[in-house]
C-alpha cells in the first residue's frame, strides 16, 4: 500500500487496476481504493467472485461508496453485471464483461466422437458437497434406475471423509463408475476428451475454468445456475437448472439425458458446441483489448 501511495503521489500512475478480495479482505481493498480516490486516480475493479454480490455484503456496500460512481467494474458474466446494477445501482455503462474463457486457446482442439454407444459422463472437482459430489452420485443412481447405458468417471481429491464415503459407496454399488483420483496435465486432458457429458452440480461457483476445459473437447455441459455458470452453460447451448431442490434437479437432469443422449454425443452437435465456444473466446479477446485500451487511455 505504501508503494501505491508513492506511485500516485509522484504522478507515476494515473489509474489503479485491482482484483477485489472476498470477505474481510475487502477492508484492505477499501483502504487501498481510498488512497486512489485521494489522488483522483481512475479506478478499475476486477470481480472474480460472486458471494459478496449475491449476499449483498455490508463491506462491499462500503467498498462501492468508497470507490465512487466513476469506477469501472470488470465482471465475469452478464449475471454478475445484472446483479451489480439491480442490487447496488452500479450504472451498466460502468460495467465491462471479461469471461474466463479469455484464458483458453483461440482454436479449440478438434472434437472426436466417441465410438462406444455407451454414454460416458464425468465429474471433476475438489470433491465435496459444495461442488456437488452428492448430487452427482444421486444422478448416477437415477440413471441406473432408468436403465440408461452409461459409464461414469470421477476425478479430483477428496475434501473430506464424507465425500470419500459417497464415492466409495457409489463405486461399490455401480460397477460402471470409476474413481480416478486427482488428475493433472495430459491425464486431465484425456479425461475430458473421452467424455460425452461433463457434470458440475456445484452450489458455490463464479465462472469455473473446468467448464471451459471440458468444452474444448465438444463435451456437453450440465450444471447449476450459481454465479455465472448459467451464462456459460446456456451460451454453449447445453443444460443448466437451479439446484435449490436437489431431488427435482436430479429427476429433471436424468429425464433430459434419457431423452437426448443420442443427440448429445453425435458429431454435428459436438461441432456446434465447439463453434459456440470459439465465438465466446473471440468475444472475450475483443473485450480484453477494450479493457487494455481503457487502461492505457486512463494513464495518458
Amino acid at each position: 500500500m505504501v508503494k501505491v501511495f508513492y506511485l500516485l503521489f509522484t504522478n507515476q500512475h494515473n489509474c489503479i487496476y485491482r482484483p477485489i478480495n472476498g470477505g474481510k479482505g475487502q477492508i484492505y481493498d477499501i483502504a487501498y481504493i481510498a488512497i486512489a480516490r485521494i489522488f483522483k486516480a481512475r479506478i478499475f475493479i476486477h470481480h472474480h467472485a460472486t458471494s459478496y454480490i449475491s449476499n449483498e455484503s455490508l463491506l462491499f456496500k462500503i467498498f462501492l461508496k468508497t470507490s465512487g460512481a466513476d469506477t469501472t467494474h470488470i465482471v465475469l458474466g452478464q449475471s454478475m453485471a445484472n446483479a451489480l446494477t439491480l442490487r447496488f445501482s452500479v450504472p451498466s455503462q460502468k460495467i465491462v464483461t471479461l469471461s474466463n474463457c479469455y484464458f483458453f486457446e483461440s482454436w479449440p482442439p478438434q472434437s472426436t466422437p466417441l465410438s462406444d454407444s455407451t454414454l460416458a459422463i464425468g465429474h471433476l472437482s475438489n470433491l465435496c458437497i459444495d461442488k456437488g459430489i452428492d448430487t452427482f452420485a444421486l444422478l448416477c443412481r437415477e440413471l441406473d434406475q432408468l436403465n440408461i447405458s452409461f459409464t461414469a468417471k470421477i476425478a479430483g481429491p477428496f475434501a473430506d471423509k464424507y465425500a470419500e464415503k459417497i464415492v466409495t459407496d457409489l463405486c461399490k454399488d455401480l460397477p460402471c463408475i470409476n474413481y480416478l483420483g486427482p488428475l493433472y496435465g495430459e491425464a486431465k486432458v484425456h479425461f475430458f476428451h473421452n467424455l460425452d457429458i461433463f457434470i458440475l452440480p456445484s452450489k458455490n461457483e463464479a465462472e469455473p475454468l473446468v467448464l471451459y476445459e471440458a468444452a474444448q473437447h465438444g463435451t456437453f455441459l450440465i450444471g447449476g445456475t450459481v454465479g455465472c455458470m448459467k451464462d456459460v452453460i446456456e451460451s454453449l447451448g447445453v443444460f443448466s437448472s437451479t439446484l435449490e431442490n436437489q431431488k427435482k434437479w436430479v429427476c429433471q437432469t436424468a429425464k433430459f439425458i434419457s431423452a437426448e443422449h443420442k443427440s448429445i454425443s453425435c458429431t454435428e452437435t459436438r461441432t456446434d458446441r465447439l463453434s459456440k465456444l470459439q465465438e465466446l473466446i473471440t468475444a472475450a479477446q475483443e473485450n480484453m483489448q477494450h479493457i487494455l485500451k481503457a487502461l492505457k487511455n486512463a494513464e495518458a
